[in-house]
């Protein structure tokens, strides 16, 4: 439970603080990516709505909601859809910070932190009941294309950028 909740927003907005300051055109790139596949993962919510192990026939039980008051909190519940649990970007964005902190380091703990969070993150998200195994791998798929198309606007120059908006 403590990793589906502090892992993810929490740790999501220290990680793009420390980025903003330390390595900015990192964090355009994590920033790109995570808008990217946010849009994604939104386009498939809306198109495809998937409930989540929890609502499914199985004897399945939200631990973070049962167990822990915080997360809601952090999310409150008219902030949600029930029904976005495909892709998990749960999982696919902390693997974008995983992928973003790996490149942007050489302390070895966090580049240790950089792996062992996404892989932690996965495993919260089906444990807690709250995502399939399916919707993790989604969630990895969405948020790496998400940060092939940062990666693309990241290499086209600015100039370039500019010219083309008109500016």
């Amino acid at each position: 439970n403590w990793v589906y909740i502090y892992g993810h927003w929490p740790l999501i907005g220290i990680t793009l603080v420390c980025l903003f300051l330390r390595a900015p055109a990192d964090y355009r790139i994590l920033r790109n990516a995570m808008f990217i596949s946010g849009a994604i993962g939104l386009v498939i919510f809306a198109r495809y709505p998937v409930a989540p192990p929890r609502f499914g026939a199985l004897e399945v039980f939200d631990t973070v909601t049962n167990r822990s008051d915080s997360y809601r909190t952090l999310q409150p519940p008219g902030l949600i859809n029930r029904y976005a649990a495909m892709p998990s970007l749960h999982f696919g964005w902390n693997l974008l910070l995983g992928i973003v902190v790996w490149r942007v380091t050489s302390n070895r703990l966090l580049k240790a932190a950089a792996v062992v969070v996404p892989v932690a993150m996965a495993y919260a998200v089906v444990v807690t009941g709250n995502h399939y195994v399916a919707d993790v791998i989604a969630g990895g798929a969405v948020a790496l294309a998400g940060l092939a198309c940062a990666l693309v606007i990241a290499s086209v120059p600015a100039s370039a950028r500019s010219e083309r908006i008109g500016t």
